[in-house]
């Protein structure tokens, strides 16, 4: 059995999964190859307004994380400079408010397990 092998098996284990358990995504960071159990998003609210839970802007991002990656994910690890104005360009086009990049937070979305 390669390390690959033997490293899945004991991920399946570790989470009750049985005979069958098929992981539906793999952890994104580099080097890591762990099932991923996390999507990363992020939220955001506009200049000026309060951090209240029914005005923020949700930014979703097709990345996946494992338990052991999540801790070190950072927000300057997903959105560089580049990538912000990408994000204010396709909120401006959709109507939003500029978003205050200050205010920028990092959620994660726990994913569905799937089985065979």
């Amino acid at each position: 059995m390669n390390q690959l092998t033997q490293t899945s098996a004991a991920v399946k284990v570790a989470l009750g999964a049985g005979p069958g358990f098929v992981p539906s995504h793999i952890c994104d960071r580099a080097g890591c190859g762990e099932m991923a159990l996390w999507r990363i998003g992020m939220v955001a609210w506009a200049h000026g307004h309060a951090h209240r839970a029914d005005n923020y802007i949700a930014i979703q991002f097709p990345l996946t994380v494992c338990a052991s990656c999540k801790p070190k994910c950072d927000v300057s690890d997903i959105v560089d400079n580049r990538g912000w104005r990408r994000i204010v360009k396709s909120l401006q086009a959709r109507g939003f408010e500029n978003p205050d990049r200050n205010s920028l937070r990092m959620v994660f979305e726990p994913l569905p397990r799937g089985t065979a």
